[in-house]
């Protein structure tokens, strides 16, 4: 979508009110048949979706140019997260080539050099990683066949991509030749990684963000968001309830972040005034009087110190006169400030912003100390324009890992008219 992005940058107040969905379909409606430019649409949708949580070369949880690591997708809990993001691939790989076998011949190799080929490389090589992961989990159960099994399907869906981009580069008696590569900047996450083998000498120890936790029974579902596994687990744009100012309205965005949303003020540029004019450390109940706020409310069947974990898009402040500051409250308590400092991180601390771009997320953790049984609210209060507000986790002592974060532990309740 390299012509969105130059478009947007040209063109502007054009396209303020066309979604990006909008703008892919009336593009794929340009290239193919109308009545499939939907389908593809949505196949593209999620190619995109699955590439945010983690790009194709990070995949091995690799920087710039590091050595293959495992992949942070808990196998042991939350439902598998290693299996999910298997199937999410196969199932989006399965509707990209379904589509291929019904298009007219006239269209294949176009649709192949749009579509096919950025799915079907990205979900084999997303397969090669996680495939690999789960000969080590064999390995470590001594599940030896089962290890034999994922290793072979790691090494085919290696063997795939170099299929794949061969085929790539020699569509059109090799019209596009040169322009797509198995092997990028020859980074070695497109390498074929050292899978598992029961010749393993040393006893294998498998990632700590490979766990099931401590072990607590599943609790039944009250409306609303409650505890799972230690955790509570909300997406951003699913408040409770929202308070707007004259200088600042929320806005959801729907399928920006990393899952179904993220919501941010409406108009930064506009909502200038609306930043807190204290030091951060003067943050009290008074000088927020009036500041727009989100409500998330949960029940909790732990009792006992719980952390906070606010998930935002990496961004820069607006200009050089602001932060990203925000503030945050549990159950009416003195707000805490909070800044992400993005621009600070990448100017002083590179290895924190570059966490921050890998993972397309900065996540704060913030004490929230003692928290009883059930029922809270937690506030978020807007401080400075260009924070995008993606997810957020409550978290008691036990609670199992999760890649990005843990699936939502409740049924979001619907949007409460928000206060004048």
């Amino acid at each position: 979508m390299f012509g969105y992005f130059l478009r947007m940058a040209w063109q502007e107040p054009e396209l303020r009110n066309v979604s990006e969905r909008d703008y892919m379909q009336s593009w794929y409606a340009e290239q193919f048949p109308v009545s499939i430019a939907g389908k593809i649409t949505r196949i593209m949708e999620q190619y995109y979706h699955l590439n945010f949580i983690h790009k194709p070369e990070f995949m091995g949880f690799n920087g710039n140019d590091d050595e293959i690591r495992h992949t942070a997708f808990n196998p042991l809990a939350w439902g598998d997260q290693n299996e999910q993001r298997v199937k999410a691939w196969q199932h989006l790989t399965g509707e990209a080539e379904s589509l291929a076998a019904q298009l007219p011949p006239e269209y294949r190799n176009t649709y192949f050099e749009l579509v096919g080929y950025p799915v079907e490389a990205a979900g084999a090589h997303n397969l090669k990683l996680l495939w690999n992961d789960r000969s080590y989990l064999d390995q470590h159960r001594h599940d030896y066949p089962g290890m034999e099994r994922d290793a072979k399907a790691a090494r085919a869906a290696y063997d795939q991509v170099q299929v794949l981009t061969r085929q790539y580069n020699e569509l059109v008696s090799g019209k596009w030749e040169g322009m797509m590569s198995s092997h990028p900047r020859d980074r070695r996450v497109f390498e074929m990684p050292e899978t598992a083998t029961v010749l393993a000498t040393v006893p294998v120890q498998l990632p700590e963000n490979w766990s099931a936790g401590q072990a607590e029974p599943q609790v039944a579902q009250a409306p609303g968001f409650s505890e799972q596994n230690n955790t509570v687990s909300i997406n951003a744009t699913h408040f409770q309830s929202k308070h707007d100012t004259e200088q600042g309205q929320w806005q959801v965005w729907p399928d920006l972040g990393l899952s179904d949303g993220s919501v941010s003020i409406a108009d930064p540029g506009k909502a200038r005034e609306a930043s807190w004019t204290l030091p951060v450390q003067a943050l009290s109940p008074d000088t927020i009087i009036g500041t727009p706020s989100l409500d998330y409310v949960f029940t909790t069947t732990s009792s006992g110190d719980a952390t906070g974990f606010i998930y935002l898009l990496p961004t820069f402040p607006i200009d050089s006169d602001h932060r990203l500051r925000y503030g945050l409250s549990i159950d009416g308590r003195v707000p805490v400030s909070l800044d992400a400092a993005g621009a600070e991180e990448h100017k002083h601390n590179l290895s924190d912003w570059s966490s921050n771009v890998l993972r397309n997320s900065m996540i704060q953790s913030v004490p929230l100390g003692h928290l009883a049984a059930g029922k809270h609210t937690l506030r978020l209060f807007y401080g400075d324009p260009s924070l995008v507000f993606e997810h957020i986790m409550i978290v008691f002592p036990g609670a199992p890992p999760a890649y990005p974060f843990a699936p939502e532990t409740g049924n979001p309740s619907p949007f409460i008219t928000p206060q004048k």
